[in-house]
């Protein structure tokens, strides 16, 4: 909270599920995301996988797209919940190719992935790879496609989506980014300095190998002002998804 020395220098550690998603479903929060917040620095993009059962008959995700396509509403698609950040990029990548599938809302990603899996709780998902990754080597789930524009080191022969013909997707970089944030108003050579810090700490060997063997997260860097007009542009992107997809 403001002091007598001036106002609070806080640093906010946050992901765009959370601070922009969510600002863009709901009406009701006593803050602007954009306005109310210093951007400081982005740090990394989460990775995920599309994938379906192993009974499904696909194979890549244009063959996916294809034969969703031919069967309206006889596809089913699992997510962690109503509002969760798989639920709402499954939700916008309908609406961009237009699919009709079926949503089942499940309480996390590890149930998503055993539903998927068992072949009763849903035909198509997305997620994390670690699950995914398990569950492929034994044979009950196939990989189609990883988000964003850099195939994953531990799965060299899954496609990443940018390699793939779907221009109707080109929007679909990001599944989660995670970002640092201050309040607004805060002094641009402590912006600098977090900035700065930041982007060094994403390139150290070190950081960058547990980021991308351990977590599945890209690491990231961006200047303020790169960062702010991501975030414009990416609430834009949420708050016209919102206007078709209903989370209450």
């Amino acid at each position: 909270s403001p002091g007598k020395a001036g106002p609070a220098r806080s640093i906010a550690y946050a992901t765009s599920s959370g601070h922009i998603q969510c600002a863009a479903f709901r009406k009701d929060l006593p803050f602007d995301p954009l306005k109310d917040f210093t951007p400081l620095a982005l740090l990394g993009h989460v990775s995920v996988v599309f994938f379906v059962n192993a009974e499904l008959p696909v194979r890549t995700m244009p063959e996916f797209i294809s034969y969703a396509k031919a069967n309206p509403n006889k596809i089913s698609y699992a997510s962690a919940g109503v509002g969760a950040a798989n639920h709402l990029l499954i939700e916008y990548m309908m609406s961009m190719l237009g699919l009709k599938m079926t949503h089942v809302p499940y309480k996390s990603d590890a149930e998503v992935t055993q539903q998927v899996a068992s072949g009763a709780g849903g035909h198509f998902a997305v997620g994390g790879p670690a699950g995914p990754i398990a569950m492929a080597a034994a044979g009950k789930v196939r990989m189609l496609a990883v988000l964003g524009n850099r195939r994953l080191p531990g799965l060299p022969d899954v496609p990443c989506i940018g390699e793939l013909n779907l221009p109707e997707l080109k929007e679909l970089d990001s599944y989660v980014y995670m970002m640092l944030l201050g309040p607004a108003g805060m002094p641009a050579e402590v912006v600098g300095g977090v900035n700065k810090a930041a982007a060094r700490g994403s390139k150290m060997p070190d950081v960058v190998e547990k980021m991308r063997g351990q977590l599945f997260v890209e690491p990231a860097s961006a200047t303020p002002d790169e960062l702010r007009q991501y975030l414009a542009k990416d609430l834009a992107k949420w708050r016209q998804v919102a206007k078709t997809v209903k989370i209450d």
